[in-house]
């Protein structure tokens, strides 16, 4: 019954980009699940009471409501329960406002609910927990009219689908960065914020397990971990990595060590300069550096490199791939 539906969300998780995917994914289940409004969240969960939502994709809905529920999310008993549970999912749940909040101790949030036509809800969420914290993603759909309610059918169905929802998100990830890095040798990976790898192309787990042969190669080793978040780039002894962050997962382009990499920064944009095809006074006055010091520098990349003219030259420095 669903496999409709589901080709044309993976179709859409190959063909979109990452900046649109996840609203055009909404866009897809509101053919088929009708909803006025809606949000996509990454959040994380650290008990007893603290939420940060991580990140928010708003469908038909305001920015200002995200800061509004803030007032009012202690009153949100369904809510609550859900990411307090030890159940880790996926599972779904609606609740109608008007029966839900109806009490002097809820009247803010029921007024926060029809402020923002939230009358009725079908949140589905799962759940990660780690040992300091419980990450979760959650869908949140809502109709306007109070007596269109979500029917146990659609909340089963919402159940069934948010773990498709969560994989077609991975896969435009890989898809949309491994595009970026077709011109160059990178390899992709992706990994949740705990350091689980999600997916590793074969020529990346070749790399990591040559820079780090003991590794557990179901986790992002720890030293190009903690390299990646404080400067996005890891320099190592086999290999050389870049680090991006999208829909609250982090990607990594990881290559090879080249002869390029022992450049120092001069002799990198000396290098760069005599390729583009300027002359030693230009590379100089760019530089700012005497024309014979440009000439020097030049000879030690020729020397470090191995190379005998500046096509050669070129074809080192097309080894370090782009920076992204």
């Amino acid at each position: 019954m669903e496999t409709p539906f589901l080709l044309d969300l993976y179709r859409l998780a190959r063909e979109c980009t990452s900046e649109r995917f996840p609203s055009e994914a909404l866009a897809l289940l509101r053919r088929q699940l009708p909803f006025d409004s809606g949000r996509w969240l990454r959040s994380t969960y650290i008990a007893p009471r603290s939420i940060q939502v991580n990140e928010a994709v708003l469908f038909n809905d305001s920015p200002e409501m995200l800061a509004a529920h803030e007032l009012v999310i202690e009153q949100n008993a369904p809510n609550w329960r859900a990411v307090c549970s030890p159940a880790l999912g996926p599972f779904a749940y609606a609740y109608n406002s008007a029966a839900m909040f109806n009490t002097p101790a809820t009247g803010e949030i029921r007024e926060y609910q029809r402020r923002y036509a939230h009358e009725n809800t079908l949140n589905a969420i799962v759940k990660r927990r780690l040992p300091d914290c419980t990450r979760y993603r959650m869908i949140a759909l809502h109709r306007a009219r109070t007596d269109d309610r979500f029917t146990a059918r659609e909340v089963s169905r919402m159940s069934l689908l948010l773990p498709h929802f969560v994989e077609a998100l991975a896969v435009n990830t890989i898809i949309s960065n491994a595009a970026c890095a077709s011109n160059h040798p990178f390899s992709v990976g992706v990994a949740d914020q705990d350091r689980s790898v999600l997916f590793a192309e074969d020529r990346l787990r070749e790399m990591l397990r040559m820079e780090w042969p003991e590794a557990d190669m179901a986790k992002v080793p720890l030293p190009l971990w903690e390299a990646v978040a404080r400067t996005s780039v890891y320099a190592g002894r086999t290999l050389v990595a870049q680090s991006g962050v999208a829909h609250g997962m982090v990607f990594l382009r990881v290559r090879r060590r080249c002869g390029a990499d022992g450049l120092s920064p001069r002799e990198l944009e000396a290098a760069r300069l005599d390729g583009a095809g300027f002359t030693y006074k230009e590379i100089a006055r760019r530089m700012g550096i005497a024309p014979v010091t440009a000439r020097n520098v030049l000879q030690r990349v020729h020397e470090k490199l191995a190379a005998r003219n500046r096509g050669e030259v070129n074809q080192a420095l097309s080894l370090l791939g782009r920076v992204f």
